[in-house]
């Protein structure tokens, strides 16, 4: 992975304002420009700052491999199928 693909990700596939909270890996420094961006230092000690951490996003990665588990011999191909999902019946669930 590197800058370029980023920045591709971003202009053809995330529409509107957003906002990006991420990690100190240096790949994302390609934001500058594009959209606004927030880094959360982990090698310095830091993982919070104010609103601003990726907490929310660790933990939900954190429950997607144990998910996917349940369905041994996931292709690829059919991994965006399967996290759609997780993500669906994670919203479901948290709102009951």
């Amino acid at each position: 992975m590197n800058g370029k693909y980023i920045v591709d990700l971003f202009q053809n596939h995330i529409e509107g304002n957003i906002i990006v909270y991420h990690d100190d890996y240096p790949i994302y420094n390609c934001l500058n420009g594009i959209c606004p961006h927030f880094a959360i230092n982990h090698s310095n000690g830091e993982y919070a700052d104010g609103d601003i951490c990726t907490n929310n996003a660790e933990n939900r990665f954190s429950l997607l491999r144990p998910f996917l588990q349940n369905y041994r011999g996931i292709s690829k191909y059919n991994l965006q199928e399967y996290a759609i999902l997780h993500n669906f019946t994670d919203c479901v669930f948290s709102n009951l």
